[in-house]
């Protein structure tokens, strides 16, 4: 995958690992997190005043950096890294599935694992082998996010994480955490299934995509919707910097030059992997922030802006096979594109 076995938020696990709770320990994250009440001490005409309560705010601190994580309300229940996930051992221990990596982002805020469904049987698309299928797992201690999963197909050849959102198959759940082991096995079967499920549909749109026409003057106007190039710029074309440096502009130089992408020039597959590429391989994370870039890669590529980019590709390349969030977020400025895109 594009963005595992690099830096110190993301650490690639031993197969061997059977437990949620022995990967999260591998991959350094068995801290734990404190609920602390949230106080203000005012200053009002140069005195410091006595801190005050307030009431029903508590901050969820870290207990190894004391790093605050987020806000949160009195009724909000934490659950550890440790125990989070470990319904998936559920998973793991069948059909060869393995864990095979874990990670933090954006210090603790969001933790996710990351396991190998070698159980679900890998597809072949067109003769373009090797999509194999992963599960992420992830939760977050800021209130952001409940406990939730999302299949995730990937392009072995070229390393493509294609998350894409489509129409009749679901590829991002919640899960509701329990400590009953019935509870925890019907999550662990109703994660496989989901993902079994997504995959064939995955499988359709994929070859849907690959008999869907585009020629070149439709895919630049694609590149440019998706990635949001603002007329002025446009209107510049090739005698600006800007204009050649674009998103858009190298999407599609990446589109006409890739060797891997020869087979599928000319149609819906093509647009879409030559997007997924760039957000993947060739896209600039992380510059002038505070952030780590991997940090900031690893949360664009799979729910961040990345993936939106990726989906809003998908729904201005063919709408019928998008889901209707995603085709709603595809309408921008204008309709450059031939494919009618309804916002529903």
């Amino acid at each position: 995958m594009p963005w595992i076995g690099h830096g110190e938020n993301i650490k690639v696990v031993d197969s061997g690992l059977m437990t949620a709770k022995e990967v999260i320990e591998a991959a350094g994250l068995g801290w734990k997190t404190l609920k602390v009440p949230v106080q203000t001490t005012p200053v009002l005409r140069g005195y410091t005043n006595t801190p005050i309560a307030i009431p029903e705010k508590y901050a969820i601190v870290r207990d190894d950096t004391f790093t605050p994580l987020g806000i949160v309300g009195e009724k909000y229940v934490e659950v550890y890294n440790e125990t989070a996930f470990d319904f998936a051992n559920g998973i793991v221990a069948s059909d060869g599935n393995q864990y095979l990596a874990a990670g933090q982002t954006d210090e603790g805020r969001q933790v996710f694992i990351v396991i190998d469904l070698a159980g679900v049987e890998p597809i072949s698309i067109a003769g373009d082998p090797g999509f194999k299928t992963y599960l992420i797992l992830r939760t977050s201690h800021d209130g952001s996010c409940a406990l939730s999963g999302m299949v995730t197909p990937v392009r072995l050849r070229c390393r493509n994480m294609l998350n894409l959102a489509t129409s009749q198959a679901i590829s991002r759940f919640s899960i509701r955490h329990s400590g009953d082991i019935n509870s925890k096995m019907t999550a662990a079967r109703n994660a496989l299934g989901i993902s079994v499920d997504y995959m064939r549909r995955f499988e359709e749109v994929a070859n849907r995509l690959i008999d869907t026409p585009v020629d070149d003057d439709k895919a630049l106007a694609i590149f440019r919707d998706a990635f949001a190039m603002k007329d002025s710029i446009e209107e510049k074309g090739e005698d600006s910097d800007r204009y050649n440096n674009h998103a858009a502009t190298r999407t599609f130089d990446r589109y006409l030059d890739a060797a891997d992408l020869a087979d599928f020039r000319g149609t819906g597959w093509g647009v879409v992997n030559a997007v997924a590429e760039f957000i993947d391989h060739d896209k600039t994370y992380g510059k002038g922030a505070d952030r780590d870039a991997l940090d900031i890669k690893t949360t664009s590529v799979l729910w961040g802006q990345g993936a939106n980019i990726l989906n809003r590709t998908l729904a201005l390349t063919a709408p019928d096979l998008a889901d209707a969030r995603t085709r709603r977020s595809a309408v921008r400025f204008r309709n450059r594109v031939d494919a009618e895109v309804v916002a529903r």
